[in-house]
């Protein structure tokens, strides 16, 4: 028996409003699925865009820009050892197969774990 989870962003991209999901797994399916709900005050639903809808032009491309700052106080849960911090970043898209490989990913802060700031944006 497998309690997996699929990806729930193809669907919701073809207009599915009702995607079943394992709660007693979690995954990133079901992570993603939490935060596709909070965008509307974590009601339990989120309007179609427009262009779903049949009442507005098709969706424009975003041009996205993030700067990862900093961070604090990061735990070590692995070892008594000062952590190395680094951020991932993956973009998800409504079409096509999840990515294995991070779009974007910081360069590592060796030793600060406390408060290591990265200053980096694309």
């Amino acid at each position: 028996v497998d309690s997996s989870n699929m990806d729930p962003v193809p669907v919701w991209g073809a207009g599915c409003q009702m995607v079943a999901l394992n709660f007693q797994t979690n995954d990133v399916a079901l992570k993603l699925n939490h935060a596709r709900f909070l965008e509307n005050g974590n009601c339990g639903y989120v309007l179609k865009p427009p262009y779903q809808r049949g009442t507005g032009p098709k969706a424009a491309p975003v041009r996205l820009i993030v700067t990862v700052v900093s961070c604090q106080r990061l735990p070590n849960n692995f070892s008594k050892d000062v952590c190395g911090p680094y951020v991932t970043l993956t973009l998800r898209a409504s079409k096509g197969p999840a990515k294995k490989k991070p779009d974007f990913c910081t360069e590592n802060v060796p030793n600060n774990g406390f408060n290591p700031v990265f200053n980096e944006g694309r």
